[in-house]
């Protein structure tokens, strides 16, 4: 997910992607990441 990773934020990507709200975009990434995207974000932080 490169714009997560990007530092952009959540409302931003989603906006960006086309969703409708943040929360129908944080339901579709915990479904496909099997978690939310702050703590997505909060692991890659941990590997730099």
């Amino acid at each position: 997910m490169p714009s997560l990773s990007d530092k952009q934020s959540v409302q931003q990507v989603s906006e960006l992607l086309g969703y409708e709200s943040v929360s129908a975009f944080i339901t579709m990434f915990k479904k496909v990441m099997k978690k939310s995207p702050m703590k997505y974000m909060s692991d890659l932080n941990q590997l730099n």
